[in-house]
């Protein structure tokens, strides 16, 4: 399936030295694909990459980045709930976010995700706080509408 494109994108927080990024949305009848995308005005020292999404062992120690989202229906996730597929697996309680593959340098990170399911007609909100930026939680709220739309655009390639 061809996913329908959004043009949707949502800037979670932008300091002097650095911005959070949510965009290039693909909707499909299931679910969102997006990404984060993190820069950075100076290099830094040691990036941490996916380390800044992911927490080791599902934990977030103080100075990783926090994130979540909020369904319509007041559902979350977190980045401190991660659950990832195993085949045969029913899944937890929605709503559902993990991983896809990402990469970067030293300025620069991107790391996609899997949202499940489409979020309902409403409010979509990213939560994120990183302290070792300096950055308190903040949230940023999107409308669905523009990814529902793009998910009825979806398009099947063959049909089983």
């Amino acid at each position: 399936m061809l996913g329908g494109v959004s043009s949707l994108r949502a800037v979670l927080f932008r300091t002097e030295e650095a911005i959070l990024v949510a965009q290039y949305f693909m909707a499909y009848p299931t679910g969102v694909e997006f990404v984060l995308q993190f820069m950075f005005r100076t290099p830094r020292s040691s990036p941490r990459g996916a380390r800044m999404i992911l927490p080791p062992h599902n934990e977030a120690p103080e100075e990783a980045m926090q994130f979540g989202v909020q369904y319509p229906d007041g559902s979350k996730w977190t980045n401190t709930t991660v659950w990832m597929p195993r085949r045969g697996d029913e899944p937890p309680p929605a709503p559902i976010v993990f991983p896809r593959g990402g990469g970067g340098g030293d300025r620069s990170w991107r790391q996609r995700f899997w949202m499940w399911p489409l979020p309902d007609e409403g409010q979509l909100t990213f939560v994120v706080a990183w302290p070792e930026l300096g950055i308190d939680e903040q949230s940023t709220v999107i409308d669905t509408t523009d990814l529902r739309r793009a998910a009825a655009e979806a398009e099947v390639l063959w049909e089983d």
